[in-house]
């Protein structure tokens, strides 16, 4: 005969175990995060929120910046004089409305961009914490995932914004006349012909914004605490000291592949993506894969910095903790 307590126990030993499980799995899924008490889910929807609205902004501001970039990247033989030469000459040739030419495409696609970005990299950051023994190298991997993902997203956007700057028979496109036009001549898939050089682009790209940023404003907390310095009181000047670092090291990363995106859709995709390399080193040398780079550091400064600065003001006020700070 089976006693009353027995069953008691055992019912009790099972509700316990049950506990046990679902805290473990609670573990796993979860990670504490800033100065607060609360659980942070590793797929929070505000770092994705925070991530759009920033990107967004920050490129739709710096579109004439980006507007003669892409100018002297696709027509090196004119502007050869530098950037204030080129935006003098697309003002008084284009008029200075033209300066916002691709607005739509820009907000609209870097804005999709900026929150697959930004969201799936705090993503798996957590979910790679113990991938590796190295913390930089998970970190890495994190940012390697999250620029292929918004990559593939921003393809059709981004040649659709490229030809309407650089190829003149696109001047009066708009945003959903320019994609169609690209899927009844090329055909939806093709729309996807320059991942190879958007990847190339986007993954140093985001290597080096979100993890110099991650990293610097980590190390940057250190030393105020070395400095007796308190979290509040660092906060802004180290989010923005740290935006900016990411800026450059983002440029420099990925100047190289904004080149070779840049020379793919201007190709009309007529070469493959060694043959566009090997067209590019053929023509300038190793010089020309940094054509453009001096309205590029004006244009990524702009962008990174403002937009991560914007990054942590958007994460602070949906509950987030400003980065680098836990």
């Amino acid at each position: 005969v089976i006693s009353i307590k027995s069953i008691k126990n055992n019912n009790l030993l099972l509700v316990n175990s049950n506990k046990q499980c679902n805290d473990k799995l609670k573990q796993l899924l979860k990670v504490k995060g800033g100065s607060s008490d609360k659980e942070i889910s590793a797929l929070d929807w505000r770092y994705f929120l925070a991530g759009g609205i920033c990107a967004a902004t920050s490129h739709g501001i710096t579109t004439p910046i980006d507007v003669i970039k892409t100018r002297i990247q696709t027509n090196p033989e004119k502007y050869t004089q530098g950037v204030f030469h080129a935006a003098k000459d697309i003002i008084a040739t284009e008029g200075v409305s033209f300066l916002l030419a691709g607005l739509a495409p820009t907000i609209v696609g870097y804005g999709i961009e900026g929150a697959l970005k930004f969201g799936f990299y705090e993503t798996f950051k957590i979910l790679f914490l113990n991938l590796t023994p190295s913390s930089f190298v998970n970190l890495l991997l994190a940012s390697v995932v999250a620029g292929a993902v918004a990559s593939i997203v921003l393809c059709p956007m981004e040649e659709t914004r490229i030809k309407m700057v650089g190829d003149k028979t696109w001047t009066n496109e708009n945003l959903i006349s320019g994609i169609a036009r690209l899927v009844k001549e090329n055909g939806i898939f093709n729309t996807f012909s320059g991942l190879p050089a958007m990847l190339s682009k986007q993954i140093p790209y985001t290597m080096g914004k979100q993890v110099s940023f991650d990293i610097a404003a980590a190390y940057l907390y250190i030393l105020a605490a070395s400095l007796a310095v308190s979290k509040v009181d660092a906060k802004w000047p180290i989010s923005i000291l740290s935006a900016f670092v990411a800026s450059i090291f983002a440029c420099i990363f990925s100047q190289p592949g904004d080149m070779i995106l840049t020379a793919t859709y201007r190709s009309e995709g007529s070469s493959s993506f060694l043959s566009t390399i090997a067209n590019i080193y053929k023509q300038r040398g190793l010089a020309g894969f940094f054509l453009g780079l001096q309205a590029r550091l004006a244009h990524v400064a702009s962008i990174i910095t403002s937009q991560l600065v914007l990054y942590d003001i958007i994460k602070i006020s949906l509950g987030l903790p400003v980065t680098g700070s836990h």
